[in-house]
């Protein structure tokens, strides 16, 4: 599999490998490498963000009796959620070339998923759950819930 490319005067075949993305001559990477690189980063990006936020609960057990099981799964949930919106983001910019185009697709779907749960009043309760399973805040509050005792 190529293509001929006119360069100049010449006509050159080049070969081209569909597993395969060259960044270098010397250090050929596969498209799965690509993906699993972008999600990763994402992922451990969006995990670095939330660092910064281990002051408050740090903070709140200092002052009070601190139930660490819900603190523990809201961080956890929140690193999954990040992965899947970031699933969902390189799956918007695999169906465009434009990024722009791109993030507005993976915004929208995104949009969609954490919005349903603020619509569910509207629809008819035999579709309920089913639609309700679809959202990523119902999975979210269900991690992140607390045991009263």
């Amino acid at each position: 599999m190529g293509h001929w490319v006119i360069e100049g005067s010449h006509l050159k075949y080049f070969r081209v490998d569909p597993f395969y993305v060259s960044t270098k001559p010397s250090m050929p990477v596969t498209f799965v490498d690509v993906v699993l690189g972008k999600f990763l980063a994402a992922v451990v990006f969006a995990a670095a963000m939330l660092i910064p936020t281990f002051a408050f609960p740090i903070t709140v057990s200092f002052l009070g009796d601190l139930d660490w099981g819900p603190v523990v799964a809201g961080y956890i949930g929140a690193i999954m959620l990040a992965a899947a919106f970031s699933a969902i983001g390189l799956f918007a910019s695999s169906l465009t070339s434009n990024q722009i185009i791109a993030f507005i697709i993976g915004a929208a779907i995104c949009f969609s998923l954490t919005m349903i749960d603020w619509v569910l009043f509207f629809l008819p309760p035999s579709i309920l759950a089913v639609v309700q399973y679809l959202g990523a805040y119902f999975r979210f509050q269900n991690a992140t819930a607390s045991k009263e005792k």
